[in-house]
């Protein structure tokens, strides 16, 4: 079990601590409200931007963070804890009327505390205590390095999007006559992955086609339906005049 530590310890944390501890919850508050929105909605929805349901979902996760147990994730892992002034542990009474007050930036300054029934204190784990702390540090910065990767990734991979273009767009016979044949496709920007859908099956790039005579750039939305990237949206449509024929090195239909 852990103890509360005698003098200087077992005083109130200090702001520098617990403003770190504020930080990283209110960092996970926001990841959770972010993944719970995405996964209500069943039709796929953006990561960003953020909207108004996302920031207050954020707001209450972040106030209920030491409800649970008195010790938010944050705070578990830097050895804080919720307590009465007394150095009673807090019951779930308590704990409910501090959310309002865990809320306030005034709960960070050690003299205004003084002056409420609780306190955060510092305490030093035992050892098991420090082991399972540093196997869960181990654990989330592996998990944030593994998000990190998943989201970066693009939506759709340019050879897919190349072909799709290929397969789709330079074979509309309007394309051609409004820019003059032969055609080249040339893909530009492929959002990320976490700028596009949930969904692992849906992608967008920018896409820019060539002709003998004027220029088209458009944003394409695919779908990836059985396996094979479809169609499913072309937004942005802009065309300009050209002065120059295609060059060479793009791929032509």
């Amino acid at each position: 079990m852990p103890v509360t530590t005698p003098g200087a310890l077992s005083a109130t944390a200090t702001a520098a601590a617990r403003g770190v501890a504020a930080f990283v919850d209110a960092t996970i508050a926001l990841v959770l409200a972010v993944i719970a929105h995405g996964v209500s909605n069943t039709g796929g929805t953006t990561l960003v931007p953020l909207d108004r349901g996302v920031w207050v979902a954020t707001l209450v996760l972040f106030a209920l963070r030491d409800v649970a147990s008195g010790a938010s994730l944050a705070k578990w892992m830097l050895g804080l804890r919720l307590e009465m002034a007394n150095g009673a542990p807090t019951t779930l009474a308590d704990r409910l009327r501090h959310v309002p007050f865990g809320l306030s930036p005034l709960g960070l300054v050690p003299a205004f505390e003084r002056r409420t029934p609780w306190r955060v204190a510092v305490y030093v784990p035992s050892g098991r205590g420090l082991a399972v702390r540093a196997a869960a540090a181990a654990v989330l910065i592996g998990g944030s390095a593994v998000i990190t990767t998943l989201v970066r990734r693009p939506s759709i991979g340019r050879t897919d999007a190349l072909q799709l273009a290929q397969t789709t767009i330079l074979g509309d016979p309007h394309l051609a006559d409004a820019l003059g044949g032969p055609l080249a496709a040339e893909v530009g920007r492929t959002s990320p992955h976490a700028n596009a859908t949930w969904r692992s099956s849906e992608g967008d790039f920018e896409l820019r086609v060539r002709g003998t005579r004027a220029m088209q750039t458009m944003v394409v939305r695919a779908r990836k339906v059985d396996g094979q990237w479809a169609v499913e949206e072309v937004t942005d449509i802009e065309q300009t005049r050209l002065d120059a024929p295609p060059r060479g090195s793009m791929v032509h239909r």
